[in-house]
């Protein structure tokens, strides 16, 4: 669920989540781009964990994960 939408439920939440792991597919420029998206939705809320909504699938390439990570360790808190 989008954490936008979610927010219309529950605005005092803590919410982990939300990128969609098949867009591990995507080029590394629209992975940075999706995860900003999300990074700036999350702080919306009371807290925000990031992740994956359903785990890495086994054909992940790892340089994937790694622009995903680079990302939010960035992200200006």
């Amino acid at each position: 669920m989008d954490l936008d939408r979610f927010r219309n439920i529950c605005s005092d939440c803590v919410v982990q989540g939300n990128l969609d792991p098949y867009l591990l597919g995507a080029d590394d420029r629209y992975i940075s781009k999706e995860t900003i998206r999300i990074m700036q939705q999350g702080k919306r809320f009371r807290g925000h964990i990031f992740n994956l909504g359903h785990g890495v699938p086994p054909w992940t390439d790892w340089r994937k994960l790694d622009v995903i990570a680079r990302e939010v360790h960035s992200y200006p808190r």
